[in-house]
């Protein structure tokens, strides 16, 4: 049994390490601690500590926009262990739902959080619960269903900030107010934005730089355009290494270009 417990303690130390490469942008590195982990867990019959490998490893494909190969991850330690409402087996069912909606399959992600979410019905606020609601509620955003993407990101939001992580808080408030941004309810989208960036500044974590360009996109909106471009313009000197951000940025000066009628500034921007 003590040999065992010494097994299973290194398994978990070898885990870690590999996470933590992992959120260094380590890809090598982390892979090779996790891939050692995963076969010493698999020989010793510790499927917990398998899932749990697993999930991490799922989790270093979907910044490198690996969905296919995360997916089969998060499947197989969704396996491994006994449906439960909380700890790896809900990090697992929410991992195969985020996989499923970049993979353009929104339904099978719905599907997934909605039987998640049943599962966690007698549970209270936690950090599982308000996970796979924004979860849902993104998987609801990408479908195009913007009233049930509100009504769950909401709910994660409040269940957020209920278990105080500032971080989900911040993420899921930035998501509500790009979806009222794109549906033109510019007061909403402001008072939401606006709840992220005092999370962040109360915090003192996250970049404000998405909200500047969000608060642009607001300001673009009610025909304040040059305040929505100098705010574009802080957004691209402010986030110069994010190649996604300075897509969106460019896009939005295009767009202020174009509904003030300035057509070659508008293509300028578009081809920036």
């Amino acid at each position: 049994a003590e040999q065992n417990h010494d097994i299973e303690s290194l398994v978990n130390v070898e885990n870690l390490t590999g996470r933590r490469l992992g959120s260094m942008r380590h890809w090598d590195d982390a892979e090779k601690w996790l891939r050692l982990a995963l076969k010493q867990a698999q020989d010793n019959r510790l499927p917990y500590r398998e899932a749990s490998i697993l999930v991490n490893l799922g989790n270093q494909c979907l910044p490198r926009h690996r969905y296919d190969e995360a997916l089969e991850y998060f499947q197989r330690a969704a396996s491994r262990i006994q449906p439960s409402a909380n700890g790896v087996y809900c990090l697992a069912r929410t991992g195969v739902a985020v996989c499923y909606y970049r993979l353009g399959e929104f339904d099978r992600a719905i599907q997934t959080q909605l039987q998640l979410i049943k599962l966690q019905k007698s549970l209270g606020p936690s950090y599982y619960s308000q996970l796979a609601a924004g979860v849902l509620g993104h998987a609801y955003l990408f479908k195009g269903d913007k009233t049930d993407a509100a009504r769950y990101l909401e709910r994660a939001l409040s269940g957020a900030k209920e278990i105080g992580r500032s971080d989900f808080s911040a993420n899921w408030a930035s998501s509500l107010s790009t979806l009222y941004a794109d549906l033109g309810d510019w007061d909403r989208a402001e008072r939401f934005n606006n709840e992220g960036m005092r999370i962040k500044k109360a915090s003192h974590k996250g970049s404000l730089v998405s909200n500047t360009l969000i608060s642009a996109e607001i300001a673009i909106g009610r025909d304040n355009y040059l305040q929505g471009e100098r705010l574009c313009r802080k957004a691209i000197s402010d986030g110069k290494d994010d190649p996604a951000l300075l897509w969106e940025a460019y896009g939005t000066l295009g767009n202020s270009a174009m509904l003030q009628h300035h057509l070659p500034q508008a293509s300028q921007h578009f081809e920036s």
